[in-house]
């Protein structure tokens, strides 16, 4: 023992309490009182310098700042592609139909409810094969839903 970094302390405890943590001692396997009770300030003082420490505070915020910033970036890119995607097809749409406004407005009211009503849950498989034409029909998706492969 380095008598000279250290300090004899008095401590009055109840007597239930010194029995715990004797108990605890001899299950955790610690060599006595004074290195529990060193263990036991450390990490009380270490956890209190976390609660008040702006460094850290200052890591964890720039971690979330550069996550939230390489996942807009990756939104971003997936946006985009939809974008094209949907441009694409409006494209080959327009070139084969004769809509009107009005009628393309519809299409465009129907679509919300569409993607409302179902949250996106309809694979663009069943919409390709006339999901939305059947559902107007009466017939619904989820009477006979597909399995789960399709989902």
């Amino acid at each position: 023992m380095d008598k000279e970094n250290k300090q004899r302390v008095s401590l009055y405890l109840d007597k239930d309490l010194v029995k715990a943590v004797d108990r605890f001692i001899e299950d955790h396997y610690y060599k006595s009182r004074n290195d529990f009770f060193t263990d036991v300030a450390e990490y009380y003082m270490a956890m209190d310098e976390a609660k008040h420490n702006s460094a850290l505070k200052k890591v964890f915020s720039e971690a979330c700042k550069v996550f939230a910033e390489e996942n807009s970036k990756a939104l971003g890119f997936c946006l985009y592609r939809y974008a094209v995607d949907i441009d694409v097809i409006m494209q080959m749409i327009a070139g084969i139909t004769n809509y009107t406004d009005k009628e393309v407005s519809e299409f465009w009211h129907d679509a919300k409810n569409n993607i409302r009503r179902t949250r996106g849950r309809i694979p663009p498989e069943e919409i390709a094969k006339g999901y939305y034409i059947n559902f107007k029909s009466g017939k619904s998706y989820f009477d006979n839903p597909p399995t789960d492969d399709l989902l």
